[in-house]
């Protein structure tokens, strides 16, 4: 056995000793075998922050260890979740979804409502933002102090309400990430009331610059993701994509951020923007509306585009 895989072995042994028995049990009579192994990291770092260590991230990628954490926090070792500053959870896939969204949910919630000090959270949860009867969101209460949040979505059937509700808890947000998992098929028409001011940076869809920007005058770094529209099903006639994004009013809003205002309105020209596109005719649309910038990054899978930049 090579020495470095020896040396793993030798302090996952050492990790797993050093947890109480109690726990121990607990663990291996939770979950299968194949996830134990996170159990086991997740168990031994809340249980080194539980006996009074600075160990200050926690961060899921099983359903069953989020179940752990929540139990843990209930018992007396709660109130060291106060001492919590980044949260993360990932859950992307399940063959029960819906039935695995409630109960993430409800574990979240618990761990949320003790660790209510969180600065960083990072949830990639899909279904928390789509039209059920009553969007999932609606049933999380997110920590005051929060300063960054990023946030894994399946866009497709996401309402304006979803992300109304999620914004009405974001005010104190710097730093917001919304990132799309799977396909992505929009129609331009996303109007969501938003009032984030200590906004300062932004990854995401672009269709929701303006709704952010129009109480957020720190914004001063973006990530945009600029992606050829879908046009409606019910729309008569054919109709070109390209031309539905070159009237985008999100992107017209994008020059006018990157602008001085003559001291009319405190708008800061944006010190960094970074533009990806889906499409070689998406990026031909997005330089159209290039503002003032002091860095700027087009990602596109276009030569042409390449040498244009470099001209």
């Amino acid at each position: 056995m090579p020495r470095n895989a020896k040396g793993r072995q030798r302090n996952f042994s050492r990790n797993i000793q050093e947890l109480p028995k109690e726990l121990m049990v607990m663990v291996f009579n939770a979950c299968p075998a194949s996830d134990r192994a996170v159990l086991l990291q997740v168990s031994k770092h809340f249980h080194e922050l539980g006996v009074g260590t600075l160990y200050r991230s926690i961060f899921i990628t099983s359903y069953v260890a989020l179940r752990l954490l929540q139990e843990t926090l209930a018992g007396p070792n709660a109130s060291y979740a106060k001492m919590l500053r980044t949260f993360k959870v990932i859950l992307v896939e399940s063959s029960a979804r819906q039935i695995l969204a409630h109960h993430f949910i409800t574990k979240s919630q618990d761990i949320l409502f003790e660790s209510n000090n969180i600065e960083n959270l990072q949830i990639y949860a899909p279904d928390l933002l789509t039209t059920a009867r009553k969007p999932l969101i609606w049933e999380v209460s997110f920590p005051r102090c929060l300063t960054s949040f990023t946030m894994g979505i399946y866009w497709h059937h996401t309402s304006q309400n979803s992300f109304e509700t999620l914004f009405k808890q974001l005010t104190s947000l710097e730093h917001l990430s919304i990132q799309c998992i799977g396909n992505f098929h929009i129609h331009y028409s996303v109007d969501v009331k938003a009032i984030l001011p200590n906004l300062t940076s932004y990854q995401g869809p672009s269709i929701l610059l303006q709704s952010l920007a129009q109480e957020s005058t720190k914004l001063s770094s973006l990530i945009l993701e600029v992606f050829t529209p879908c046009p409606d099903i019910d729309t008569d006639g054919p109709i070109n994509p390209i031309a539905l994004l070159s009237e985008d009013r999100t992107l017209k809003h994008l020059k006018k951020i990157g602008s001085k205002d003559n001291g009319e309105r405190d708008v800061n020209v944006l010190s960094y923007l970074k533009i990806i596109c889906d499409s070689p005719a998406a990026a031909n649309v997005a330089m159209e509306f290039l503002p003032q910038v002091e860095h700027l990054s087009l990602l596109s899978t276009d030569p042409c585009m390449a040498r244009r930049l470099q001209a």
